[in-house]
């Protein structure tokens, strides 16, 4: 299994998804004219299709992102729980603690918010194992 290092870095050099890939269309002004040799109703439906075909290729490309972070995130955790000896359920919780307190600093500052709950939380371990 990889490292909670290794893995970060793979996710910050890893290409981000690609927005031209997913979003081909732009959004349109409702008053826009498309074709001025055609019926203003034309023009009307051309900009509500363009534009529910926009929302619909930005709701794509947004929910690619969303899985690669979860992905990312579910291999990190799992990651996490093996170097510091907890069970996923526990890395969940640290984890989601250490995000809510660090995570506009980056997935650096995140890890290392939750390797010092691990610490203390295994050392607790250690109490109630005496």
């Amino acid at each position: 299994m990889k490292s909670v290092d290794e893995l970060v870095k793979e996710y910050r050099e890893m290409t981000d998804v690609n927005k031209e890939d997913y979003v081909t269309t732009k959004k349109l002004q409702d008053n826009h004219v498309e074709d001025e040799d055609k019926s203003v109703k034309w023009n009307k439906e051309f900009v509500k299709k363009n534009n529910e075909l926009h929302l619909a290729q930005n709701k794509a490309y947004r929910s690619a992102q969303s899985d690669k972070r979860e992905r990312f995130e579910k291999e990190l955790i799992a990651s996490f729980a093996d170097d510091e000896g907890l069970s996923i359920e526990e890395a969940n919780i640290i984890f989601g603690y250490a995000w809510q307190q660090s995570h506009s600093s980056g997935y650096y500052e995140v890890m290392g918010t939750a390797s010092e709950v691990a610490y203390v939380v295994n050392q607790i371990k250690e109490l109630d194992k005496k």
